[in-house]
């Protein structure tokens, strides 16, 4: 039976090219978990976040970012157009959305019933929540890869897959 067969067999392993090529910098896991409604319970380590924009974007500039962006079919969210003008918090909150989405997705691929398990790291005598949160954890480190421990919080670093 292939029962868990899916494509791709790491959750959100299609992104990694894209993120690649963004510019990541070193958080201390204190400064951003409170951002993160997901992956701030999987986490325990300090991460690299992605730098999305530069920090002295205006609102006029967002707009038009974010018009570029939907004009090119790419999906805008309300959170993105009303949020406040702190790009760190905006992207550990995309990335977090983004990684909660590929958790659902990748669990609902593999024949699991997602919603058992919306707080993977809570204790559970569900059978697959050891699954499920082996998914949540490499959904976690897609997004938020582990920055080197030698790096200085603030640094570049490059993503590690």
């Amino acid at each position: 039976s292939q029962k868990y067969c899916i494509n791709p067999v790491f959750p959100a392993v299609e992104q990694m090219p894209g993120m690649e090529a963004t510019r990541w910098k070193k958080q201390r896991l204190a400064d951003v978990s409170k951002f993160m409604n997901f992956c701030g319970q999987v986490l325990d380590y300090d991460p690299a976040v992605p730098m999305l924009r530069d920090g002295n974007e205006t609102l006029a500039e967002r707009q038009r970012r974010l018009q570029n962006r939907s004009a090119l079919g790419l999906p805008v969210t309300d959170f993105e157009t009303t949020a406040p003008l702190d790009s760190l918090k905006e992207a550990v909150a995309l990335f977090d959305r983004q990684a909660a989405t590929r958790y659902f997705v990748h669990l609902s691929g593999m024949g699991v019933e997602a919603w058992d398990h919306a707080e993977p790291m809570q204790a559970s005598q569900h059978p697959l929540r050891l699954c499920a949160k082996s998914v949540a954890r490499l959904v976690c480190l897609t997004y938020f890869p582990e920055a080197p421990a030698r790096q200085a919080v603030g640094d570049d670093v490059q993503y590690l897959r």
